[in-house]
């Protein structure tokens, strides 16, 4: 489903990319070889401007597709399956999902965030959603839920899930999410 059809008009690289990557830097407090993994990266975009701002950053996504073409400095740092294990657990110092959640399965969510939780304590969710006029426009959007509904689901796996500042570009879109260390 997402291959060379789905992302035909997808590989630019768009300003809202490096916008949104320092946005994020700065409020996490990132500094330069912080750990970040993107999950559904796509081709790249995000992780691309990680690495061009000092980032030690790696992603996946599910396409083939996408991580062949891969978009410069993401080229070679992407996988197509979450790293999780005990020895990933709290490896990175945040974790990026833009656009993925509402493309899963609802019964396979539980599954890739507790992956995804593990991971980081830090992490940004930026989902389309189901009462946003975008969400049925795209065929592969297939778990709608409201914004509390998607905040209700995100504090299973945090202790902290709130709105993003409203400084962010599409900030309407995002939930940060915090677990705190145990």
């Amino acid at each position: 489903m997402f291959e060379e059809e789905y992302f035909k008009d997808r590989k630019q690289l768009e300003i809202k990319h490096e916008y949104e990557v320092k946005q994020w830097i700065r409020h996490f407090g990132l500094v330069e070889n912080s750990k970040v993994f993107v999950h559904g990266a796509g081709f790249g975009q995000r992780l691309h401007w990680f690495m061009e701002l000092g980032m030690n950053a790696w992603g996946m996504d599910v396409s083939k597709y996408a991580i062949k073409h891969a978009y410069g400095q993401a080229h070679g740092r992407m996988t197509d399956w979450v790293p999780c294990s005990e020895t990933t657990k709290d490896w990175y110092d945040l974790v990026v999902s833009v656009d993925v959640l509402e493309h899963i399965e609802n019964y396979r969510i539980t599954n890739e965030l507790i992956k995804l939780s593990i991971l980081s304590n830090n992490a940004v969710y930026g989902i389309t959603y189901i009462d946003n006029k975008n969400f049925p426009k795209d065929k592969t959007h297939i778990t709608g839920k409201t914004k509390e509904e998607w905040r209700e689901v995100l504090l299973k796996y945090y202790d902290r899930v709130y709105d993003a500042p409203a400084n962010w570009y599409e900030s309407n879109m995002y939930l940060v999410c915090l677990r705190f260390k145990k």
